[in-house]
């Protein structure tokens, strides 16, 4: 499913489990119960719709893969016999024309390891039964090679077929989607108004599971680290945001940008060997906006200094 897609449809299944999880409040009004089986049965179908359409291509390659392998191992096998009976009667251009190997099958294109299969074929069946069935070829072996070449050139158009088939899927899910959209919009929200006064929870909750956050839209950290005394740049310096799993480290210019930092109130700490390690306490991420710093990290001699000095004073 394509991203935006998917990012409407996780928002809705949230959207109908916030309701389902706050029923009694609404389960008197037949018109938002409706609305709500509506929308819960086309989700249903946009899974099974999403299900189908991850499943067009699976195992296509894999197959068609290994039944190239098995018709290049069949030709070879016919077009060894052929060589080995052009040897004996001495027909140079039959043992030429098979001099075939198993890479010019196995690992061409499509249409080159189709007519290289045929051709060892047809030139098979030009060579009497009772005499090739010497060389260990017989009728049974050429029929199954004839099944593996027809095998193969069905294969090769399954991918197109899938192509096809998932531009109709992805044509129904937008269908789908827009239609749930407009029934979680226009019917559920609106008819939620009237909890506004009464449940404002459950109003607010409808309004929040409404929306789609993406993660192309949280905050970006862009940060450069030098040290307080010199101003030199501080590489491969440690930047975590409290609570979450954003970290990073400062490249050569001492520079990083943290992305798809999840917005709200969090501490930044930064960490580098011989460096005091700094916290930058309740710092405010706003959904969509980047926000840049610039920081002096303290040596950790300078600090030593400051200790000494201390200690002096208090002498």
């Amino acid at each position: 499913m394509e991203k935006r897609l998917k990012e409407k449809q996780e928002a809705m299944s949230a959207f109908v489990d916030f309701c389902k999880k706050n029923r009694p409040i609404w389960t008197h009004l037949q018109g938002f119960e409706q609305a709500y089986d509506n929308l819960s049965d086309i989700l249903n179908l946009i899974l099974i719709k999403q299900g189908n359409q991850e499943q067009c291509n699976t195992g296509i390659t894999k197959d068609k893969k290994a039944l190239k392998i098995k018709m290049a191992d069949e030709a070879l096998a016919i077009s060894g016999a052929l060589q080995a009976y052009s040897h004996d009667v001495k027909n140079v251009a039959l043992y030429e024309k098979m001099n075939i190997t198993h890479t010019q099958i196995a690992q061409s294109t499509d249409v080159k390891a189709i007519s290289t299969s045929v051709l060892v074929y047809d030139t098979v069946l030009t060579i009497n039964n009772d005499v090739i069935a010497s060389y260990g070829i017989n009728e049974d072996v050429i029929m199954r090679f004839r099944k593996t070449i027809d095998s193969y050139m069905v294969q090769t158009s399954a991918p197109r077929n899938a192509i096809v088939n998932k531009t109709t899927l992805t044509k129904n899910l937008h269908e789908l989607i827009d239609q749930a959209n407009t029934i979680m919009r226009k019917q559920l929200i609106k008819i939620g108004r009237q909890f506004k006064e009464e449940y404002p929870a459950f109003y607010n909750g409808l309004i929040l599971n409404a929306k789609v956050i993406r993660a192309s839209v949280h905050t970006k950290l862009r940060m450069q680290i030098r040290d307080k005394y010199t101003n030199v740049q501080v590489v491969n310096a440690k930047v975590e945001i409290e609570g979450t799993i954003a970290q990073g480290f400062t490249n050569e210019d001492g520079s990083l940008t943290l992305t798809g930092v999840i917005e709200g109130i969090k501490n930044v700490v930064i960490k580098k060997e011989n460096y005091q390690q700094l916290i930058l306490e309740d710092i405010h991420f706003k959904r969509g906006r980047s926000k840049t710093m610039h920081i002096k990290l303290k040596p950790e001699y300078e600090l030593a200094k400051e200790e000494e000095a201390g200690a002096e004073v208090l002498s």
